[in-house]
């Protein structure tokens, strides 16, 4: 049976007027991170929840290791943009090599899931993730300990990238993965800025503090409000929007966050009615799998990827008291069978055998799904092997120093999704 775009609206309409229970939607800081469970977490460490306290003694110590870290900007690229303004960000197309058939190797050619070291000697996508999880690690900390120097760092920090005249990177994407002799820039880079959802959540709990100044905080509403406006309006944007895949997902993701952060709900409440649940209907099978990323190279890290990005969407939806969690297109697709059919995979009920050239653990690489899904589904389907004890797998992983960084992911998923 074929269903239109008004059959999904008129679903998705039913789903509108029966709102989840959600009473302090309208108050929450934070937009992804649910600021209550924050909250409750904050009122154990005070009674001396031995667990809890050793997360926050991890998030402290990576805060602490963030001050050391150095403050970067668009500027410090020694490329210079096809616009011949520094201030605009650039990246290169991460899977495009040279031609080995042409001169000098142009236009480049597709490698699905291979690596061009070229990518990386423009810095400003990884200056810009690691901009985005040093916030969110500060904002986490100052929630927890009150530290004013988190918030001073942090501001240090948005106030170079964002709000400096001299250094601020200019709000749009024009030149996002470049690829030679064949674009100079791409509607696929609008996948670049997905850190940016992590970075709001820190700027809204370091905005907590008196020292972020109305300044900061409307210099930061006003960038992030031109950046809408471009991805609404710029043909690059625009050609985002009608994407299907992850990076569709990763813009919708993007659209609700920057609107619910700038204060512009009608925005938000119009992707959430029309395009988002359309996408759901394109982008699952009624079993849960996601055609789209099952045919890349890397296909468990691009399936797990975008389930992750709906899980974000479907938290970003609570806010205007919408549930996608439980929300089922009219010929029942879901991101919950998403989600169901991915987990007997990271349980290894069934043999995952569609291309992972990357290799690694599936459970592992699950464990933030899970740890949302076990709470927003009510604990069902949680796995038979999972590690329920968060932070024990994160005391285990700091005796080997290559799991450091899974030890301190960890850490930020008690203290911020309340799984341990």
């Amino acid at each position: 049976m074929n269903f239109n775009k008004n059959d999904i609206t008129l679903v998705f309409l039913v789903f509108l007027f029966f709102p989840i229970g959600c009473q302090s939607c309208q108050t929450q800081r934070t937009f992804v991170i649910e600021s209550s469970l924050m909250e409750e977490n904050k009122t154990k460490i005070e009674e001396g929840n031995a667990v809890l306290q050793s997360a926050l003694d991890n998030i402290v110590r990576q805060a602490d290791s963030v001050m050391e870290t150095p403050v970067h900007s668009v500027m410090q690229k020694p490329a210079v943009p096809p616009s011949g303004n520094k201030h605009d960000y650039l990246s290169r197309g991460t899977y495009w090599w040279p031609d080995p058939t042409k001169p000098k190797g142009i236009p480049y050619i597709r490698k699905d899931g291979n690596v061009n070291p070229e990518v990386s000697k423009i810095r400003d996508f990884h200056y810009m993730n690691e901009l985005s999880e040093a916030i969110k690690i500060l904002g986490v900390a100052y929630y927890y300990t009150s530290e004013e120097k988190y918030v001073a760092d942090g501001l240090r920090r948005l106030r170079t990238w964002f709000l400096n005249s001299d250094t601020r990177m200019n709000p749009n994407l024009n030149h996002s993965q470049v690829i030679p002799g064949v674009s100079e820039g791409r509607k696929e880079g609008l996948i670049d800025t997905r850190s940016f959802v992590d970075l709001i959540d820190g700027v809204q709990l370091l905005s907590a503090s008196e020292s972020f100044t109305k300044n900061d905080l409307s210099g930061m509403k006003g960038w992030f409000s031109e950046f809408l406006n471009w991805m609404t309006t710029s043909e690059i944007g625009k050609g985002a929007r009608m994407l299907e895949n992850n990076i569709g997902t990763a813009y919708y993701m993007q659209l609700v966050t920057y609107a619910l952060f700038t204060g512009n709900k009608s925005r938000a409440l119009e992707a959430l009615k029309g395009p988002i649940p359309e996408l759901i209907e394109t982008q699952f099978e009624q079993d849960g799998r996601q055609p789209k990323e099952l045919s890349r190279t890397n296909a468990w890290s691009y399936s797990t990827a975008n389930l992750n990005y709906w899980f974000r969407i479907a938290r970003l939806a609570e806010h205007m008291n919408i549930d996608l969690w439980n929300y089922r297109t009219p010929s029942g697709k879901s991101i919950r069978t998403g989600y169901e059919w991915l987990l007997q995979y990271a349980d290894n009920d069934r043999e995952w055998t569609y291309q992972q050239i990357k290799g690694g653990d599936l459970n592992r690489a699950f464990s933030g799904i899970r740890s949302r899904a076990s709470r927003k589904y009510n604990r069902l389907n949680t796995s038979k092997n999972e590690s329920s004890n968060v932070i024990a797998n994160s005391h285990e992983s700091k005796s080997r120093s290559a799991d450091a960084a899974q030890a301190n992911q960890n850490a930020m998923m008690v203290l911020t999704e309340g799984q341990y």
